[in-house]
């Protein structure tokens, strides 16, 4: 068996013969199985040094990286979305299943006033007429940071409140 750093590849006499690249360089079967098993668990096979191969396992991605890659891609339904904060205690039963039906939540009457930049009218209309609450929606940001600070939350607290509300769980490094 014989592995070229120029290409990259794996190449035999059987198959090859002499039309190898001029940088191959023979490597045992046993090294070989082993770099495939590394493949196989997510290895990537690269020229080493001096050309010989080697396998090359991912950097793992930063935590924080990770955590706002979950949070960009996590949304929920409404009524989802209701059912948390009805377990959480941040709307009654009967909020709750008005907000499940897109009547606005008496829960965010007060947040809306002191939001900037959200129009209180345009906010209720979004909140009637969408079925899936993304993470990172603006509304819900300003909602969460809302409730956080009438809950003497610190900012941590409340990220960590609406990763329990969307069933995000922080990845370990």
């Amino acid at each position: 068996m014989f592995f070229s750093a120029s290409t990259g590849g794996f190449y035999t006499a059987e198959v090859h013969g002499s039309n190898m690249p001029n940088d191959a360089l023979a490597i045992t079967a046993a090294d070989y199985e082993a770099l495939l098993q590394a493949q196989a668990l997510g290895a990537e096979i690269k020229a080493g040094a001096h050309g010989a191969p080697v396998a090359v396992f991912p950097t793992p991605p930063d935590p924080a990286a990770q955590l706002a890659g979950l949070r960009a891609r996590t949304s929920i339904t409404r009524v989802q979305f209701c059912k948390a904060l009805k377990a959480l205690g941040v709307m009654t039963a009967p909020e709750a299943i008005a907000a499940a039906k897109g009547d606005w939540p008496p829960a965010f009457a007060a947040a809306l006033s002191i939001m900037p930049g959200i129009d209180p009218t345009d906010a209720q209309i979004e909140w009637a007429g969408t079925a899936t609450i993304h993470r990172l929606y603006p509304l819900f940001v300003e909602l969460l940071n809302w409730h956080g600070a009438a809950a003497g939350l610190t900012a941590a607290q409340a990220e960590a409140l609406g990763d329990q509300i969307f069933g995000i769980t922080a990845p370990t490094p």
